[in-house]
């Protein structure tokens, strides 16, 4: 039976149970980064037979092959080695502009998690930007199914709604730290010249990370003509503007592009990228998506 995960239903975690994280690098002999992975040697799980050599342990000669083959062999046993999954979670001021943007942050951030402390991972959430107080708590502290309930109650208390720009927020957040094989990094990249610059810091860190963007629909629907005042959520600016039928075509078209230049520059720098509408919950539908970007499999 799967844990209690409050962000995530019972039918949920039941899907979830039958899939893994898809690590597309693998970083074997680094400290910390390399993916839930087994090397030969006296562990818990056996591996395979291995001709018996002088100065092996004879505790572990098969005395049954013994006597069937005529020739000593030796059990190989396998033993674990936990990877680290990291989780880049954005709680800037744009995040908090629309409750559905951090509703379904947390939610694919707990979907993400628990899929790693399933599979073995240590799962580490960090908060951007980082904060002297709780957020600290538990970063590189969760691993094993019984961390769930404890990791699934911290994304619920991290705090949104920080202003301040993202880039330097990520940059402090990684710096001298050693990021997991599955890195996420969990944006709705409000900040359009900052989402280039982050991609290329995380793979300087010779990791393989994976945009999750979210969006909010009311960033596409149709502004209301008029005299507007429009709120930089970001910076706590204001701008009183006019909107005219051009002005909002101008508007979508920009949008458009911007989300365009995204996939274009997560394509080229070999980043995999989903993307979610904000109002979306931890569900089938949700899944599906992280499977079709090559997030889960």
């Amino acid at each position: 039976m799967s844990p209690r995960f409050a962000l995530l239903s019972p039918e949920c975690m039941r899907l979830l149970d039958r899939l893994e994280i898809a690590v597309w690098e693998t970083r074997r002999g680094r400290p910390g980064g390399s993916l839930p992975s087994t090397s030969l040697g006296l562990g818990t799980r056996f591996e395979e037979h291995r001709r018996y050599a002088p100065g092996d342990d004879l505790r572990y000669l098969d005395w049954n092959a013994l006597g069937r083959l005529g020739e000593p062999f030796t059990k190989q046993f396998a033993r674990e080695e936990a990877g680290r999954l990291t989780l880049l979670l954005d709680r800037t001021a744009s995040m908090a502009s629309d409750p559905a943007l951090e509703s379904t942050a947390r939610s694919v951030s707990a979907l993400l998690a628990y899929v790693g402390l399933r599979t073995g991972y240590h799962v580490e959430v960090i908060p951007l930007p980082l904060s002297e107080e709780r957020e600290h708590h538990g970063l590189g502290g969760f691993f094993g199914s019984g961390a769930v309930g404890e990791l699934g109650a911290w994304i619920e208390g991290v705090e949104f709604g920080v202003p301040a720009p993202l880039f330097p927020a990520v940059r402090q957040a990684v710096a001298g730290r050693e990021l997991g094989a599955a890195t996420f990094l969990v944006s709705d990249l409000a900040d359009p010249d900052a989402g280039e610059r982050i991609l290329r810091l995380l793979r300087a860190h010779r990791c393989q990370p994976a945009l999750v963007q979210l969006f909010s629909p009311l960033a596409r629907d149709p502004v209301p003509l008029g005299h507007r005042e429009l709120l930089d959520p970001e910076t706590g600016g204001t701008l009183r503007i006019r909107v005219t039928p051009r002005l909002r075509r101008a508007f979508l078209e920009r949008l458009a592009r911007f989300h365009e230049r995204v996939r274009h520059r997560c394509r080229a720098l070999g980043v995999r990228h989903v993307r979610l509408a904000a109002g979306q919950v931890a569900d089938r539908a949700m899944v599906r998506r992280l499977r079709e970007g090559g997030v889960l499999r």
